[in-house]
């Protein structure tokens, strides 16, 4: 089963997302953070299958959270 990790502050942009993703694959496990360090502690060791990211979070910049995960996955 896959897992993706959708990150934006806007609950509502996380909500469209996770529809998007329903629609494609209805079995998929979401994981929705609204901030860099939510996202950082919902992805733990990784096994994530992909991300959906806003680039400006509030509490830091999406692209730098994108070169974290490379890092480290």
């Amino acid at each position: 089963m896959a897992r993706y990790l959708l990150i934006d502050d806007h609950p509502l942009m996380r909500e469209a997302m996770a529809s998007l993703v329903r629609d494609i694959d209805p079995a998929a496990t979401l994981l929705q953070a609204g901030s860099l360090a939510e996202a950082r502690r919902l992805a733990g060791d990784g096994g994530l299958d992909g991300v959906i990211l806003d680039l400006q979070l509030p509490d830091g910049d999406g692209g730098a959270l994108v070169a974290e995960f490379r890092r480290h996955w």
